[in-house]
């Protein structure tokens, strides 16, 4: 692409396959902060920007941006002196929110008394939305069940104890209020925001709850002006429709959105989420989404007496509220919930020319009624997957895709990604096809060269002095040892590893040879070439923080433990009885990039595969000065060196100026608090 910009050239990913506006949240680092910031499209256009937040030298901020279909674009960040303009479109006060779609009004307790819609002037809410607090006591296996009998009868009580509130946004962007609030031992922060443009379709409430309650469950409860016996929920594949609660069905799962629809079909209200999958429906008008369960365990029972405290913890979670004129299908629900799921994404790149320009899209579909569950390379061969299903409930028919290039073979193949001898009509750059109701259908795509090759990276191996053992054949589980009494799988190593476009070739399987290095401050020379990064693929016994030198030059080198887990949610320390937590640790997420990974390890004593215990190797990326002649290993036997890889990378990798993954950062450490209630 064309990322030449005139200041700080941004690309914005759309991973759903419709074009839209939305929000970019995106964080950038300067040397010194800039008072304030433009954001301009790729036709200079400038669009609206707001400063979130900033941290030393890093500035958080959003704007608003329209992206095509599965696509690309390019935007042009700048600095610039003065304030942002306020938008017209966006109001707050201490207890209200309003944009061109919805005004919506909070009470002193924080309960979401009113969200008007604008458009169709028709209120939402019969009775203010609140968090509620319901008895759970399963008669049997606590974690898994929900009883009619708790079901039957009302809250017990509602989080909405010693709540503040204050305005935490107020731009051209977005307008935001927090809500604070504790019950029950648990202590909530709510953002409720309104956005401009396309994204402020929808009311969100994003949250973090620090959750050390007993008993109960709690729910998200939206008495609404419709009413009707059936709701329909979303399945992923298709959607269903389920009754008000009865003693056969009195909790139903679903994904991204379900939605109650009044029974004369002239107004509905979906409510969207992004983690919480399950919700109930007490009466025709009253939808309730199920945030968190911790269910009373029986301390007779001490398999199942842990259970009483599940779901302890600090959790990150949103949901939002969206009402349509006409049902769901009409007010294209589906989508919605894919938005809602499935955000912007910005990175930062080089700038540098491309033919493709400042914009493009991989795929677009030619009717709302299609949607995109898979578009990725073929496991075996030169064509791409394309898997699409139909998400209205009904028969379409002459549906397209429409590809950037132009396609020379396609057939259509089943989940296996066999050939079914069906014929696939296609022309130039179009699929076209047919779609039942709620059908999957999955193409296999073959396109023509592109008149454009990418260069491919140089790159070159790097001769290792293997001094040690760490793979074992299943046969042979007492041959190697990588660490602390473990061997990685031989018969699943590759002879070569491949991670974005990094070759690495792999060391001898055979019984005895050695196949790694074990670090002893051993000196390597590297190829001569003009190389810009030196690429290790390694791992460790432990979490190791170390150090190599390039031509003597110190770098930082640190690497993680080759199994174990590279996540983990908060953790319970409980009492030898399992009736009460001594303490919680700290949840994280290790950041290495991982190249392979096998699903179990190799224990020689007793000899087995220890299953669900994953090996790892991790590709690490090293800058290289020119002319580079050595690399000089740590003096740490626990770090194993399984290949290396000299090459010369035109293009920078591009930055991500988001988390892509869950970072716990902006976490407060959790103290237990007085947990008898």
């Amino acid at each position: 692409m064309n990322t030449q910009t005139k200041g700080r050239s941004l690309i914005v990913y759309n991973p759903v396959a419709m074009d839209r506006q939305d929000i970019v949240t995106a964080e950038l680092a300067y040397s010194k902060l800039p008072e304030n910031i433009t954001v301009q499209d790729k036709n200079g256009k400038a669009l609206p920007v707001q400063i979130i937040g900033h941290n030393n030298d890093t500035l958080k901020f959003i704007f608003l941006a329209h992206v095509p279909s599965v696509g690309l674009e390019v935007f042009d960040v700048k600095e610039i002196n003065g304030k942002s303009k306020p938008s017209s479109e966006l109001t707050v006060t201490d207890r209200s929110l309003e944009n061109e779609y919805y005004k919506v009004k909070v009470a002193d307790n924080g309960d979401i008394l009113s969200i008007y819609d604008k458009k169709a002037s028709k209120e939402i809410l019969a009775k203010p939305a609140r968090l509620e607090f319901l008895f759970e006591h399963p008669t049997d296996y606590p974690a898994w069940n929900m009883d009619w009998k708790d079901r039957q009868n009302p809250p017990i009580d509602y989080l909405d104890k010693n709540a503040s509130i204050s305005i935490v946004e107020q731009g051209p962007v977005r307008v935001a209020l927090q809500v604070k609030r504790e019950g029950r031992n648990s202590i909530i922060t709510q953002t409720l925001s309104l956005a401009a443009g396309d994204a402020g379709k929808h009311l969100e409430v994003t949250n973090k709850i620090d959750w050390q309650s007993r008993e109960v469950s709690l729910k998200a409860s939206f008495p609404l002006t419709v009413s009707n016996e059936n709701a329909t929920y979303n399945l992923g594949a298709g959607t269903i429709e389920r009754s008000t609660n009865n003693p056969k069905k009195y909790e139903v799962p679903s994904k991204e959105w379900f939605d109650l629809t009044d029974s004369t079909g002239s107004y509905g209200v979906s409510i969207l989420e992004d983690c919480k999958f399950g919700s109930d429906k007490p009466d025709n008008n009253t939808v309730r989404l199920t945030l968190l369960y911790t269910p009373k365990s029986d301390a007779s029972n001490n398999s199942f007496s842990f259970q009483g405290t599940q779901d302890w913890g600090i959790h990150d979670f949103r949901y939002g509220v969206y009402g349509h004129s006409g049902d769901w299908r009409k007010g294209e629900s589906q989508w919605r919930g894919r938005f809602f799921n499935q955000p912007l994404l910005a990175f930062e790149t080089s700038k540098h020319e491309g033919s493709l320009g400042k914009e493009i899209s991989l795929l677009r579909l030619s009717s709302p009624e299609a949607g995109l569950m898979a578009f990725k390379k073929m496991e075996d061969g030169d064509h791409y997957i394309v898997r699409v299903n139909e998400l209205s409930g009904k028969d379409v028919k002459d549906l397209s895709i429409t590809f950037p290039g132009k396609i020379i073979d396609a057939y259509e193949v089943n989940g296996q990604e066999q050939k079914i001898e069906e014929p696939v009509k296609f022309d130039n750059n179009k699929l076209n096809f047919d779609l039942s109701h709620y059908t999957i259908r999955s193409f296999a795509v073959k396109f023509a060269p592109s008149t454009k090759q990418l260069a491919q990276v140089k790159q070159t191996e790097v001769t290792l002095p293997y001094n040690h053992d760490a793979f074992s054949f299943d046969d042979n589980r007492d041959d190697g040892r990588f660490g602390h009494w473990n061997s990685y799988p031989a018969e699943l190593l590759p002879s070569e590893i491949v991670s974005e476009d990094i070759h690495f070739k792999t060391g001898s399987t055979v019984d005895g040879d050695n196949n790694v290095v074990q670090c002893q401050n051993q000196t390597i020379n590297l190829p001569e070439g003009n190389y810009n990064k030196l690429y290790v693929l390694a791992a460790a016994d432990d979490d190791i923080q170390s150090e190599l030198k390039i031509d003597g030059q110190q770098r930082t080198f640190n690497v993680q433990q080759g199994t174990g887990y590279v996540g983990q949610f908060y953790n319970r320390v409980l009492t030898p009885d399992n009736n009460d937590v001594v303490k919680i640790v700290e949840p994280y997420t290790k950041r290495a990039d991982i190249a392979w990974f096998a699903s179990h390890k190799h224990i020689p004593y007793p000899s087995k595969n220890d299953t669900y215990q994953y090996c790892y190797m991790y590709k690490f990326e090293i800058d290289l000065p020119k002319d580079a002649r050595t690399v000089t290993l740590p003096d740490n036997k626990k770090i194993k060196i399984f290949a290396m890889t000299v090459a010369d990378v035109e293009n920078e990798e591009a930055q991500a100026l988001q988390p892509l993954y869950d970072d716990f950062n902006e976490n407060e450490t959790m103290h237990l608090r007085n947990n008898n209630n």
